[in-house]
């Protein structure tokens, strides 16, 4: 019987594994898409997730007294998805890019995703501030014009140090730009000295608080009057008694007075009547009962100014000075309260039988 040669492997065993190294090596070779569409789905997954989680968050949220978590549940969401989509596609590229594939992108990729996700960073700080001002704004218990300053310096904080930090990721020493803004500062200052000023003038406003956001101020110099809206760096807004914005830059203000109607403690009723001549003899019992008037007033402060007097006796009548003080500041209330004590001196000058005196005429000359 003749001897079987073993030295050969049969046919079908050399076919059997040049199929398993080729599959291996296609597997091997395509092995890298399946991980993208897997870094992909689970992307797209905890996209889903996240808004789902964050939407449910805002709305269990709305009731309680805590702010931050309201405004965190508000602002996290779309900047989380954004850094998940963010992650997901670069670190896919970096998959790509060591399979042979997307080489040309592979330096840029470290750097620019830190970038983006500086940039996602500053997004969410921004929103939280904006959402957290808007919760803090809604409670009496907080100053409008505090707020607005200290939420404008945090955001101009947070932009600054992410400028810094995207330079450090660029590779741009930041010793360089310090000195460069140390030589460059003499020029800045020239070229936008009006800006600076206004920035330093919205700045002595929020420390020195010679009026705060809802207060009602007059500028006399400027004839400028109305309600204070909006204390920004560079402009402030007042709502002008006509209806109308103002936008007027910060730097006017130190420069010129302001009165601050808003801050008065009393509002005040100065009053000349004239009575006629005839009416000399009624006049002491007059006077006596009108001071008398404004002493029982309920909003007359009579700790304050108070003269009912004679001041002047003219060629055709008897001046009186009337000078008191409200106790409510509240326009609307002060003109109420002045129209009430005019009509009651009214009444106790027809009591006593006097008269108002009747206003001088003055001859005209027509001739030419």
């Amino acid at each position: 019987m003749p001897a079987v040669s073993t030295s050969n492997p049969p046919l079908f065993t050399l076919s059997t594994n040049m199929n398993k190294a080729t599959f291996e090596q296609a597997l091997g070779q395509y092995y890298w898409s399946a991980e993208i569409l897997g870094i992909l789905f689970v992307s797209s997954l905890a996209s889903i997730l996240i808004a789902a989680l964050f939407k449910r968050l805002a709305h269990a949220r709305k009731d309680k007294s805590s702010f931050f978590p309201q405004a965190f549940a508000l602002s996290g969401a779309k900047p989380l998805i954004w850094m998940i989509w963010v992650l997901g596609i670069s670190y896919s590229g970096e998959i790509g890019a060591s399979h042979g594939q997307l080489t040309f992108i592979e330096q840029f990729l470290p750097p620019l995703r830190t970038l983006i996700l500086l940039i996602l960073f500053v997004w969410f700080c921004i929103r939280f501030l904006h959402h957290a001002h808007q919760e803090l704004t809604k409670r009496k218990s907080y100053d409008k014009t505090t707020l607005i300053a200290l939420f404008q310096m945090t955001r101009l904080l947070v932009v600054l140090t992410a400028v810094l930090m995207a330079l450090q990721t660029l590779g741009v020493p930041l010793s360089g730009v310090l000195a460069f803004g140390g030589m460059g500062g003499l020029a800045v200052g020239f070229a936008a000295k009006d800006l600076l000023a206004n920035f330093f003038g919205g700045l002595m406003i929020f420390l020195d608080r010679p009026f705060k956001v809802g207060d009602s101020i007059d500028l006399p110099d400027h004839h400028l009057q109305g309600t204070v809206e909006h204390i920004g760096w560079r402009l402030t807004t007042i709502r002008s008694l006509h209806k109308e914005p103002i936008y007027v830059p910060n730097s006017l203000f130190s420069t010129v007075p302001i009165h601050n109607g808003s801050r008065m403690t009393h509002r005040h009723i100065p009053a000349n009547i004239g009575l006629r001549l005839t009416d000399g003899l009624k006049l002491e019992r007059l006077l006596t009962a009108i001071e008398k008037m404004l002493q029982e007033h309920d909003e007359i402060d009579i700790n304050q100014l108070l003269i009912v007097k004679l001041c002047q006796i003219g060629p055709s009548s008897l001046e009186i000075l009337i000078d008191t003080c409200t106790k409510s500041i509240d326009k609307k209330d002060f003109y109420s309260v002045r129209q009430d004590v005019l009509l009651k001196v009214l009444q106790l000058i027809e009591a006593h039988g006097a008269h108002i005196a009747p206003a001088p005429f003055t001859l005209i000359n027509t001739s030419s």
